[in-house]
Protein backbone atom coordinates (compact mmCIF):
# COMPACT_ATOMS: atom_id res chain seq x y z
CA UNK A 1 0.00 0.00 0.00
CA UNK A 2 2.93 1.97 1.19
CA UNK A 3 4.49 1.15 -2.45
CA UNK A 4 0.86 2.66 -4.57
CA UNK A 5 0.83 5.69 -2.30
CA UNK A 6 4.67 6.61 -3.04
CA UNK A 7 4.27 6.12 -6.68
CA UNK A 8 0.97 7.95 -7.12
CA UNK A 9 2.59 11.05 -5.15
CA UNK A 10 6.01 10.21 -7.55
CA UNK A 11 3.87 10.57 -10.56
CA UNK A 12 1.54 13.46 -9.20
CA UNK A 13 4.78 15.77 -8.55
CA UNK A 14 6.53 14.82 -12.03
CA UNK A 15 3.43 15.94 -13.33
CA UNK A 16 2.87 19.00 -11.87
CA UNK A 17 6.40 20.54 -11.19
CA UNK A 18 7.99 23.17 -12.18
CA UNK A 19 11.42 24.62 -11.80
CA UNK A 20 13.48 27.45 -10.99
CA UNK A 21 16.59 28.16 -13.18
CA UNK A 22 20.00 30.70 -14.04
CA UNK A 23 22.02 29.96 -16.76
CA UNK A 24 24.63 27.93 -15.66
CA UNK A 25 23.48 26.31 -11.97
CA UNK A 26 20.40 25.42 -11.66
CA UNK A 27 18.39 25.92 -8.07
CA UNK A 28 15.59 23.47 -6.98
CA UNK A 29 13.82 23.02 -3.97
CA UNK A 30 11.44 20.10 -1.94
CA UNK A 31 8.92 21.10 -4.70
CA UNK A 32 10.61 20.19 -7.79
CA UNK A 33 10.67 16.68 -8.84
CA UNK A 34 11.45 16.90 -12.87
CA UNK A 35 15.22 18.79 -13.29
CA UNK A 36 16.23 19.92 -17.26
CA UNK A 37 19.91 20.28 -18.03
CA UNK A 38 22.76 20.78 -20.27
CA UNK A 39 26.18 18.53 -20.10
CA UNK A 40 28.53 20.68 -17.83
CA UNK A 41 25.90 22.25 -16.10
CA UNK A 42 25.59 22.46 -12.11
CA UNK A 43 22.35 21.61 -10.65
CA UNK A 44 21.39 22.37 -6.74
CA UNK A 45 18.40 20.90 -4.76
CA UNK A 46 17.66 22.75 -1.43
CA UNK A 47 15.55 20.93 0.99
CA UNK A 48 14.65 22.34 4.85
CA UNK A 49 16.50 19.87 7.70
CA UNK A 50 17.60 20.20 11.05
CA UNK A 51 20.58 18.37 11.92
CA UNK A 52 20.61 19.21 15.87
CA UNK A 53 17.75 16.39 15.63
CA UNK A 54 19.93 13.79 14.46
CA UNK A 55 18.14 13.91 11.18
CA UNK A 56 19.69 14.61 7.88
CA UNK A 57 19.31 14.15 4.00
CA UNK A 58 20.96 10.74 2.72
CA UNK A 59 20.77 9.62 -0.95
CA UNK A 60 19.28 6.72 -0.47
CA UNK A 61 19.69 5.02 -3.81
CA UNK A 62 22.68 4.75 -6.44
CA UNK A 63 23.21 7.57 -9.21
CA UNK A 64 24.28 6.72 -12.38
CA UNK A 65 27.59 8.15 -12.08
CA UNK A 66 27.97 8.38 -16.18
CA UNK A 67 25.32 10.79 -16.20
CA UNK A 68 25.47 12.64 -13.36
CA UNK A 69 27.92 13.19 -10.18
CA UNK A 70 27.60 14.78 -6.62
CA UNK A 71 29.81 17.97 -6.42
CA UNK A 72 28.73 18.02 -2.62
CA UNK A 73 26.29 18.44 -0.04
CA UNK A 74 26.47 20.67 3.13
CA UNK A 75 24.10 22.01 5.94
CA UNK A 76 23.57 25.40 6.16
CA UNK A 77 22.37 26.51 10.09
CA UNK A 78 19.07 29.28 9.75
CA UNK A 79 20.82 30.48 12.93
CA UNK A 80 24.33 29.13 13.86
CA UNK A 81 23.82 30.71 17.69
CA UNK A 82 19.96 29.22 18.01
CA UNK A 83 20.09 25.52 19.69
CA UNK A 84 18.31 23.21 17.47
CA UNK A 85 17.66 25.45 14.88
CA UNK A 86 16.76 24.08 12.00
CA UNK A 87 18.27 24.95 8.25
CA UNK A 88 18.42 23.89 4.90
CA UNK A 89 20.98 21.13 3.37
CA UNK A 90 22.19 21.95 -0.04
CA UNK A 91 22.90 19.11 -2.67
CA UNK A 92 24.97 20.02 -5.81
CA UNK A 93 25.47 18.09 -8.45
CA UNK A 94 27.20 18.04 -11.72
CA UNK A 95 25.42 17.19 -15.55
CA UNK A 96 27.79 14.87 -17.16
CA UNK A 97 26.46 13.70 -20.28
CA UNK A 98 23.18 12.91 -22.45
CA UNK A 99 20.79 10.59 -20.30
CA UNK A 100 18.41 10.34 -17.86
CA UNK A 101 19.00 9.95 -14.03
CA UNK A 102 17.15 9.69 -10.72
CA UNK A 103 18.51 11.44 -7.39
CA UNK A 104 16.38 9.79 -4.24
CA UNK A 105 17.01 11.58 -1.11
CA UNK A 106 15.50 10.09 2.35
CA UNK A 107 15.45 12.42 5.73
CA UNK A 108 16.43 9.82 8.30
CA UNK A 109 18.71 9.49 11.22
CA UNK A 110 21.66 7.40 9.29
CA UNK A 111 21.53 5.44 12.75
CA UNK A 112 18.16 3.73 12.44
CA UNK A 113 18.66 1.02 9.75
CA UNK A 114 15.00 -0.73 10.17
CA UNK A 115 12.98 2.36 10.61
CA UNK A 116 11.75 4.33 7.38
CA UNK A 117 12.56 7.75 6.59
CA UNK A 118 10.33 9.87 7.79
CA UNK A 119 10.25 12.57 4.11
CA UNK A 120 11.56 11.19 0.56
CA UNK A 121 12.33 13.31 -2.33
CA UNK A 122 12.43 11.71 -5.85
CA UNK A 123 14.42 14.47 -8.68
CA UNK A 124 14.32 13.31 -11.91
CA UNK A 125 16.79 14.37 -14.17
CA UNK A 126 17.30 14.64 -17.88
CA UNK A 127 20.66 15.94 -19.49
CA UNK A 128 19.67 17.10 -22.98
CA UNK A 129 21.78 16.24 -26.20
CA UNK A 130 24.40 19.74 -26.77
CA UNK A 131 22.53 21.86 -29.31
CA UNK A 132 24.79 21.32 -32.31
CA UNK A 133 24.68 25.21 -33.66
Amino acid sequence: MKKIIFISLTLFFLLTAGYAYTETVKEYSEVDSVIEANPGQIITITLESNKTTGFGWQLSGPLDKNIIEIVKAEYIPSNPRLIGAGGKEVWTFKALKAGKAVILLAYSRPWEKKIEPVKQKSFTVTIKEPSKN
